[in-house]
């Protein structure tokens, strides 16, 4: 289940945001320190992270954006801030943040972007997961297989191919089928996003 971090350290601030979350059915922890976030999100955190531009202490939520950034790169990030300028807002969108709201924020346009971001995490997972299996599928794949792969996806026909490789078309037809069967796709078309998948991913 979905759930809702955020970061304040105005404890009148995090009591109202927690309030307000829980009354809309959202399930949210409230946390004072990005040492109290960062170990409340644990390992693996399904949902999304609300941040406060000024941590105090000198500390800047942009700086934390990195961090989370790196830590877990599908979960996504809203900024809400007393005295954001263009630029900050420009350079927290820029990093992948979903939204920068200003305080004080409606409660309709705060759960508006909560749900925006939980939808944003929820794609993000689901590319996560499918790169994944790609690159699972690609190692299954022989060197042989691997050349025929690339040729076919880049819109080679089976004598192209077999001419570029120095092997027969028909051999080629043989390993094109097997390449097919590892990677799970059923057409030329299927096998070219695939390709193009795991080019993006080097």
């Amino acid at each position: 289940m979905s759930e809702v971090w955020l970061l304040d350290d105005d404890a009148g601030v995090r009591r109202g945001l927690r309030r307000l979350l829980l009354a809309s059915g959202v399930r949210a922890t409230a946390c004072a320190t990005a040492a109290e976030l960062l170990a409340a999100l644990g390992e693996a955190p399904r949902g999304c992270v609300i941040l406060d531009l000024d941590l105090g202490g000198g500390a800047s939520g942009l700086d934390l954006q990195d961090e989370l950034s790196q830590r877990h790169p599908t979960l996504p990030i809203l900024f809400l801030s007393g005295r954001g300028s263009v630029a900050t807002s420009v350079r927290a969108m820029k990093q992948g943040a979903v939204d920068f709201l200003e305080k004080p924020v409606e409660a309709d346009a705060l759960l508006a972007a909560i749900e925006a971001a939980l939808h944003r995490g929820r794609d993000a997972e689901l590319d996560a997961l499918a790169d994944a299996e790609a690159q699972a599928a690609a190692a299954r794949l022989t060197e042989r297989e691997r050349e025929v792969f690339v040729l076919i996806a880049r819109g080679c026909t089976n004598a192209e191919a077999g001419e570029l490789l120095g092997i027969a078309a028909g051999t080629v037809k043989l390993h094109r089928a097997r390449v097919m069967q590892k990677l799970e796709v059923h057409s030329v078309a299927e096998l070219a996003r695939m390709h193009a998948r795991l080019e993006s991913l080097t």
